[in-house]
């Protein structure tokens, strides 16, 4: 969405629309939307109120794209974007990335079993918006990798144009943030929805790019399995170390160990009960 600067928009054609000297951007701006002309746009968030005006037919989604550069869409609001959720309103997630920073290597089996033990890192800087949230996420720097522009239709907004993590990059995030997806459940139902489209070679390529610190791949892989991919098709995620034991979520109640891909995953959970096949 292009900005509408109305300071510029005001200097540019004061004289030309007979506007007074005396006139200031705010009451410009104001007229603009008592006139239905501009939409004001408010969106509080706790780290920074974010406000913008947008022409009237600009979907609300593009105006709250444009509150950061290169802001895109994920988590829970992209698999509704790629059709592997069930419909309806669900929660916004709106990534920026950080600068890159140096990362560590593998850590410990007993770190990461203390880690697993609490809760998950969640951000307090969202806003309600209606009868959902709007969640700012600074994410890790990844280039925008697998990042795409997509026509999307939703419960939220107007039909939109905006960016959103495509496909694959959306089921590895899921696998990271379970509790931005709705929890494991919802993970395995995305994962069985996108089962005809997943490129396996594609996500594979994208874990080796984003080089995570903790062995997602070994959560990547069991989904996969879980969605029906067989030892021979994972082949390049059942080559990759499994020198730990890994965990599917934080904070799960006496999880079983999955002893091929060394994962704990919680107790009765997964597609061969029949469970979340159906969307």
């Amino acid at each position: 969405m292009k900005q509408i600067d109305i300071s510029g928009l005001l200097d540019e054609h004061r004289e030309s629309w007979n506007l007074s000297k005396s006139l200031t951007g705010p009451v410009f701006a104001r007229r603009l939307v008592d006139a239905k002309i501009l939409r004001e746009h408010v969106f509080p968030f706790p780290q920074r109120k974010e406000k913008r005006f947008a022409k009237v037919k600009i979907p609300m989604l593009e105006v709250l794209q444009s509150v950061r550069n290169n802001a895109y869409f994920t988590h829970a609001f992209a698999m509704q974007a790629h059709h592997i959720s069930q419909p309806g309103l669900c929660d916004i997630y709106l990534n920026f990335e950080q600068p890159a920073h140096e990362r560590g290597g593998l850590p410990e089996q007993k770190s990461i079993d203390l880690a697993f033990r609490s809760k998950p890192r969640c951000t307090t800087n969202f806003i309600q918006f209606d009868n959902y949230k709007i969640v700012m996420l600074n994410g890790m720097s990844t280039g925008l990798l697998g990042v795409e522009t997509l026509g999307v239709r939703t419960v939220h907004s107007e039909p939109a144009t905006v960016r959103v993590t495509d496909l694959e990059r959306t089921l590895i995030d899921i696998v990271v943030r379970p509790h931005y997806a709705g929890g494991v459940e919802n993970v395995l139902r995305g994962f069985i929805l996108a089962r005809d489209r997943i490129d396996i070679e594609k996500m594979a390529g994208y874990l080796t790019a984003l080089d995570y610190v903790y062995p997602y791949h070994q959560a990547v892989g069991w989904y996969l399995s879980q969605a029906g991919f067989s030892d021979g098709q994972l082949a390049s995620f059942r080559v990759r170390p499994r020198d730990r034991n890994f965990y599917l979520a934080h904070q799960m109640t006496a999880p079983v160990l999955d002893e091929h891909w060394k994962i704990y995953v919680p107790r009765n959970f997964g597609a061969e009960r029949g469970l979340y096949l159906e969307p």
